[in-house]
């Protein structure tokens, strides 16, 4: 998820209908630099430790949502080549 003002969309104004579809200019990944794949990052772990912290509730209707299991999770990521954040030794 993201925000930005880069691109001012017709619509803004709730005086008059929108377009249904518009355009937009955005940059290129290879002229992203460091600092924003330093947030994607921070991103991906923050939710990752969310997850993990959670602990499975019980709601409305007896709709249950479980917590995430750190060694299932762990397991999937190696399966799927995604442990590439850890640290390299400990692979």
């Amino acid at each position: 998820m993201a925000f930005s003002t880069a691109n001012r969309l017709p619509g803004s104004n709730v005086t008059w209908r929108a377009p249904l579809t518009s355009q937009v200019n955005v940059l290129s990944n290879n002229y992203m630099d460091p600092f924003f794949d330093a947030v994607v990052e921070a991103t991906q772990e923050a939710i990752l430790n969310a997850q993990l912290a959670a602990k499975t509730m019980v709601g409305r209707d007896r709709v249950t949502a479980y917590r995430l299991d750190a060694e299932r999770l762990v397991h999937v990521l190696r399966k799927y080549d995604r442990m590439k954040f850890a640290n390299p030794k400990r692979r």
